[in-house]
């Protein structure tokens, strides 16, 4: 083939390249303006806010950094971030666990895999507002199926949404529950890359399926493991408030107040939205903070 012919295949397949990204920018323009319209631009409006005080009323008056100030001397605020860490803590890891015993059990194609697979992906289809309206029938005191079967055995009944003390682990349930299709279909998929002859080696050395699972699936699925702790951390961070709002209200007395509730009566209540829309940034700058030292730890455990 000549020069000049070469030259010619070579702009021939320039062309072709620079033609398929353009076509697949068009494809993704709908999603890219979505998401800066719904998502993007509030973000950065809310982040220039956080440096004014506006009540929606007056004009918006610059106080520079005021605001993140009286939220290291808010004392609610302050609580609210503990409450939000603490239902990360409760939920998050015990949401990632339970979805990799399930992915590898559903994996084994073990005898009846779709009744699990339907029970389990079944909260993925529901609004996080009709799960939770389910959820505080079942947690209901005097009529929750929960404390009927706990009668059954014995057990007097719990004032699961009542009590402070069990309250906010009544809530981590829900999102449990709610979070695992998710996190369960990314292990499934995650699972389909394992390759197969790993495990035959480890079966001709006698391993066991626990010493499997263990030395072989968990650490193939590492990465999947990072990211659905990110993902789970930043739904239970910033998805929480439906089941809140409907479930508890912030009570009983504040024991479920997490911060992003308490954003939200300072928005929407008192009319603070240059204070809330601080809230909002430090609930951002920490997500971030948490995600990078994720990734950072992951990083260094490769190398």
């Amino acid at each position: 083939m000549s020069s000049t012919s070469e030259k010619y295949f070579t702009h021939m397949k320039k062309g072709f390249k620079n033609r398929d990204n353009w076509w697949a920018l068009l494809f993704h323009l709908p999603n890219l303006l979505l998401f800066s319209i719904f998502t993007f631009i509030p973000i950065v409006f809310a982040i220039v806010l956080s440096f004014y005080n506006w009540n929606v009323v007056e004009s918006p008056t610059f106080i520079g950094i005021d605001n993140f100030i009286k939220f290291f001397h808010d004392e609610r605020a302050v609580t609210g971030l503990k409450l939000n860490i603490l239902l990360i803590l409760y939920s998050v890891p015990t949401a990632v666990i339970i979805s990799f015993l399930m992915a590898v059990l559903i994996n084994r194609k073990m005898v009846g895999v779709n009744i699990l697979k339907t029970m389990y992906f079944f909260p993925i289809i529901v609004s996080l507002v009709s799960s939770a309206v389910i959820w505080k029938w079942i947690y209901s005191k005097n009529f929750g199926i929960l404390n009927y079967f706990l009668n059954l055995f014995g057990i007097p009944s719990v004032d699961w949404l009542g009590d402070d003390r069990t309250a906010l682990i009544a809530v981590a349930i829900v999102i449990i529950w709610k979070h695992i299709p998710a996190t369960l279909i990314i292990y499934m998929a995650a699972l389909q890359s394992v390759p197969k002859h790993l495990y035959e080696a480890a079966s001709l050395d006698g391993a066991s399926s626990w010493k499997k699972m263990i030395y072989i699936t968990w650490p193939m699925v590492s990465n999947a493991t990072l990211i659905l702790f990110i993902l789970n951390m930043i739904w239970t961070f910033f998805g929480s408030f439906d089941a809140i709002s409907v479930l508890t209200q912030g009570g009983p007395y504040g024991s479920t107040n997490i911060l992003i509730y308490y954003l939200y009566e300072k928005a929407f209540v008192e009319l603070q939205l240059g204070y809330a829309s601080a809230l909002g940034t430090v609930l951002i700058v920490i997500s971030l903070i948490i995600t990078w030292v994720q990734f950072s730890l992951n990083k260094r455990g490769e190398g």
